[in-house]
Order: structure tokens, then C-alpha cells, then sequence
């Protein structure tokens, strides 16, 4: 009631555009825009790639849940979860995000039965998560490696040789399916994170002079600028992300390979030269992105971009359910920090029991956020999806652990 027929933002509108034109660029992943072409074909609009990333993500949770519950149980854990606002919103939403949490939950829950073609489609399931979303691959490692299991029979060193070598077989496939798919290269780097970080790292550089600057950058420097530090001063946003320094009379956007050179030398100089300043600006990402400080933000999308291909009015019932929404989006229950602070707490209970699936969950989820340290261009709220799933699957995976234990640790009360 709330998702249909699945929500779609400017990412969405341009993946549709491209499934229906049948021309694939590598700004958003191919492969989901090659999925989507199929889809689109049986359920025009977004209502069939709802289906897959919320049944996927349904189905996998409950198998997870059942390996330490009974199937009512489980079912009831699996349904919570996903309702529970923070996930479903971003579920709601036709994004690569939603797509690969999708197929990372059901994924993980096929490398949990010990059947070799069970968690061999686990591994499928998890390329095509990795294709879904390029730091799919900070996610996997930490997930693959403990829990693939290719022979009972094999040393625990041929076992993770072999489980690492899955990893690597499963992340070069999804990379390559997409190189193949590509029809039109996008170097989103040149053009988003790269611009980004030097402008922020402009914006820190203490001390430095506007002529210091103007050498730094070289020709990176749009026309006209002869104060590029100040300019950077004045535009730079880190609540923004790197759509605060784009076309704003700082830095050249590059459409050609000279003139992504000349980005490519920018950035070197930036960073190299001033690594304090660059990490200064990425923490002051990092701190709006799991929402450390107090700033009023909206973190829930709600509603179709107008750019979008597909438009849907929302009925009286629907409306309703989205202003809830968007006040959940206003509220604490969408701050990452909370979340990740939970996880570090968690990790002495996962320790204590030596439990592989949680401590698993619990690494990947922090390596996957560490690495937005670097890797993230905006403060998106749905970045931080996985570890919020994690720090809710994790304490439900640990208590159905303990209470397994506990009934072990029962005397039997059946007769001789």
C-alpha cells in the first residue's frame, strides 16, 4: 500500500530511460538497466523491479531467520524488518541500492544451506548484487569468505583459498558484465567524486594562496577563475556532496580526454599535496553522511522526479502512509551513527559466541561504511542501508543463538 507501484527518483527515471532505449551508460549499472529492459516488457513502469528487490529481500531474510527460528517466527522477524521504516523506505524505491540489498540478503541466506548448488546460486546471487552496486564488493568479502563452504572434508586453509577465490570469480563477473553492456562510457569519476574532492580539498587547504591554488589545480580551473580557493570557499557544501561544486564556475566539467587529464592531475596534486585537507573534507562528508551533527535533513524519498519516464498519483490511503514517511524522515530513526555505534556494541556478544554469520554481517557492514569515508560523492541516507540492516539482523541472529544454546543446556525430560 505504501510502495506501489514503486517509487521513482532521478537515478530510477534515468535507468528506465535507458532499459526502454535499449543504450546503456555506466553512470547507473548496466546490468539492472539490462534487467529492467526485461521487466519493463512483462510490467511496464517500476512495478515488476518492486516485486524482485522486495520479495528477494522478503525471502531472504526469512531463510536467514530460520536457521535460528521456527518458520512462524521467522516469518514475523522477516516482515518487521523489512516494514521497519528506516529499510522500507529505501526499499520502496526502484534504486540499484534496493536492488542489491535484495539479492545480498537472499544470497547470503543460499550460502547458508549446505547443499554445493544451493550456495553456488548464493554466489550468483551475490555477482549480481555486486552488479547492482560497484561497493557491493567492500560488502562481499567479509560475507563469502567465512560462510562458503565448496567440501566438509577440505583444511580450514584450502577452505577460505577457495572461498576467496569465489569472491574474486563473483566480483570480476559482475565487473565485466557491465563493461560488456556499456554503450556509452560516463567516467562518473572524472565528473562527480574527482571535482569533489578537489574543490573540498581546496576549501581546507590552510594557508594557501590563491596562486598556490590556481598551480594546484592547473588546468582543471574553469575559464575565468583567477581565485579558485575563495570560489571554493563560497560554493562548496558538504550537505550537498559533489553537486554543490558541478557548474559552478570552479572547475572545468570534463567532456574530453584532455580535459580529463587535466582533472585526473588536479586531483593527484590535491590530494597528495594537502592530504590533510583532503581528509578533513572527506570526514565533513563522512560526519553529514551518518548525520553526527544536528543539521535538519530529509532522509526518505517519497514521489516520482518529473524528469521520470513514469508518473503515478498517490491514492487518499497512500498519501497518508507518506506523510508518515516523511516525518520518520525528519526523526532520529534515520541517523546512521545510531546504528553504527549499535554494531561496535554488538561485536563482544558475536565474539563471545563465536558466532561467523553476525560477526560476518557485523564486518562487512562496518568495512562497507568505512570505505564511504572515501568512496561517497553525496550524503545519501540509502548508503548506509547495509549497516543498517545489519545492526537490526545481528541482534535477532544472536538471540536466536542463545536461545538454541539454552535448550541444549536443558536436562531431557523424555522418559528412557
Amino acid at each position: 500500500m505504501y510502495a506501489f507501484p514503486g517509487y521513482m527518483s532521478y537515478d530510477s527515471g534515468v535507468q528506465l530511460s535507458e532499459a526502454r532505449s535499449g543504450t546503456f551508460s555506466d553512470w547507473h549499472p548496466p546490468v539492472m538497466a539490462e534487467l529492467w529492459r526485461i521487466v519493463d516488457w512483462l510490467f511496464a513502469g517500476p512495478f515488476g523491479m518492486l516485486v524482485i528487490q522486495s520479495t528477494t529481500f522478503l525471502i531472504g531474510l526469512y531463510l536467514i531467520a530460520t536457521t535460528r527460528f521456527s518458520r512462524v517466527r521467522a516469518a514475523l522477524l522477516a516482515s518487521a524488518i523489512l516494514l521497519f521504516p528506516p529499510v522500507g523506505t529505501v526499499m520502496a524505491v526502484i534504486w540499484k541500492d534496493s536492488q542489491m540489498l535484495g539479492y545480498l540478503v537472499l544470497g547470503i541466506a543460499l550460502l547458508l544451506r549446505p547443499a554445493r548448488r544451493t550456495q553456488i546460486a548464493g554466489l550468483v546471487l551475490l555477482a549480481l548484487a555486486t552488479a547492482m552496486r560497484h561497493n557491493a564488493l567492500t560488502i562481499t568479502p567479509a560475507i563469502v569468505i567465512p560462510l562458503f563452504r565448496w567440501s566438509d572434508g577440505l583444511s580450514r586453509t584450502r577452505r577460505y583459498a577457495i572461498a576467496s577465490a569465489a569472491w574474486l570469480a563473483l566480483t570480476g563477473t559482475a565487473e565485466l558484465a557491465n563493461h560488456v553492456l556499456t554503450d556509452q562510457e560516463a567516467h562518473l569519476w572524472h565528473e562527480s567524486l574527482a571535482l569533489y574532492d578537489i574543490a573540498g580539498t581546496l576549501r581546507y587547504a590552510g594557508g594557501m594562496t590563491e596562486a598556490e591554488a590556481l598551480d594546484l589545480v592547473g588546468k582543471a580551473v574553469a575559464p575565468g577563475v583567477t581565485r579558485p580557493r575563495s570560489r571554493a570557499k563560497d560554493v562548496y557544501d558538504p550537505s550537498e556532496g559533489y553537486f554543490s561544486v558541478i557548474n559552478n564556475e570552479l572547475l572545468v566539467m570534463p567532456h574530453t580526454d584532455e580535459e580529463r587529464r587535466a582533472v585526473e592531475h588536479a586531483w593527484r596534486n590535491a590530494v597528495f599535496a594537502r592530504p590533510g585537507a583532503y581528509l578533513h573534507h572527506r570526514w565533513a562528508t563522512f560526519v553529514e553522511l551518518i548525520e553526527l551533527d544536528e543539521r535538519d535533513r530529509q532522509a526518505v524519498w517519497v514521489g516520482y522526479d518529473p524528469y521520470s519516464p513514469y508518473q503515478h498519483r498517490p491514492n487518499a490511503v497512500q498519501h497518508v502512509l507518506q506523510k508518515g514517511a516523511l516525518a520518520i524522515g525528519a526523526s532520529w530513526l534515520v541517523r546512521p551513527c545510531l546504528y553504527l555505534l549499535a554494531l561496535v556494541c554488538m561485536v563482544p556478544f558475536a565474539i563471545r559466541r563465536r558466532d561467523v554469520l553476525s560477526g560476518g554481517l557485523i564486518v562487512s557492514a562496518l568495512i562497507s561504511e568505512a570505505a564511504l569515508l572515501v568512496l561517497a560523492p553525496t550524503p545519501d541516507f540509502r548508503y548506509s542501508i547495509w549497516a543498517i540492516l545489519c545492526s537490526l539482523l545481528v541482534p535477532v541472529l544472536l538471540v536466536g543463538q542463545g536461545r538454541a544454546s539454552r535448550r541444549k543446556m536443558l536436562p531431557s525430560t523424555s522418559p528412557r
